[in-house]
């Protein structure tokens, strides 16, 4: 909510950035192994990279 708000700058957002990843991370994978149907959340997604970048997708890695 802070992030969308652009409450954050400089430093403080790119924590606020990461830990929001992470978190995003840490539930995907608790969904996964709980067999759940999963949708991917907007800030692990790759849509806004050229093809050329999205060929080295990180979701693979945390999946595996």
């Amino acid at each position: 909510m802070f992030l969308n708000m652009n409450l954050f700058t400089g430093i403080l957002r790119v924590r606020a950035l990461l830990k929001q990843i992470n978190t995003d991370k840490e539930l995907l994978i608790l969904e996964i192994e709980q067999g759940n149907t999963v949708k991917v959340p907007k800030s692990l997604r790759q849509d806004v990279f050229p093809m050329s970048f999205r060929y080295y997708d990180p979701i693979l890695k945390i999946i595996m």
